[in-house]
């Protein structure tokens, strides 16, 4: 899940929340996916 807001012509800012139900899965055999984890950051277009 990801949100973010444009605060001006070029910049945004977002938050995201990745495997936000803290599911176990394997994208590859043998190679867990990671938990739960959060990001969020500023974008800036040039």
């Amino acid at each position: 899940m990801k949100l973010s807001k444009k605060i001006g012509s070029h910049v945004s800012l977002f938050a995201a929340v990745n495997n936000i139900f803290d599911k176990f899965y394997q994208e590859l055999e043998r190679i867990p996916a990671p938990n739960r984890n959060y990001n969020s950051g500023i974008n800036i277009e040039f």
